[in-house]
């Protein structure tokens, strides 16, 4: 306020003005609190997360060393066989993962056939008329 007031009317006007001022001020300032704590636990969980997301990803760096050192045993353990294999006078013979295919069930078998085209259905059903049948 620039000037003090003449009247009464007017000083109550200001005072009002004032307390109005104060109430909004107030609100203002318990809306800031509100934020803070809210960013507050935000960080507290941000750090949280950090802290779980590099156990995990320690985890998976263990995961992935204990299927490294699988492979190396299977590949240890292939070494052997063949040589045990080869001691008995018996050629080794490869066996290709790709070439050894999980057994599908009827239901998935005939979702495979009604998800090719018209042209593919009849050399699939063909391949695998023995297990379609039964259904």
């Amino acid at each position: 306020m620039d000037h003090l007031p003449n009247t009464l009317t007017d000083a109550l006007a200001a005072l009002s003005a004032a307390q109005a001022d104060v109430v909004a001020l107030n609100a203002l300032s318990a809306e800031h609190t509100a934020l803070v704590a809210t960013f507050d636990a935000l960080k507290s969980r941000t750090v949280e997360l950090s802290a779980a997301l590099e156990l995990a990803n320690k985890n998976n760096l263990d995961l992935a060393a204990a299927l490294d050192a699988l492979k190396a045993s299977e590949a240890d353990a292939s070494a052997k066989a063949n040589a045990i294999v080869a001691n008995l006078g018996v050629a080794p013979v490869a066996i290709h993962s790709e070439q050894v295919s999980a057994t599908r069930s009827v239901s998935e078998l005939w979702a495979e056939y009604n998800s090719l085209p018209i042209d593919a259905r009849n050399a699939f059903y063909a391949q695998h008329k023995a297990a379609l049948k039964l259904s």
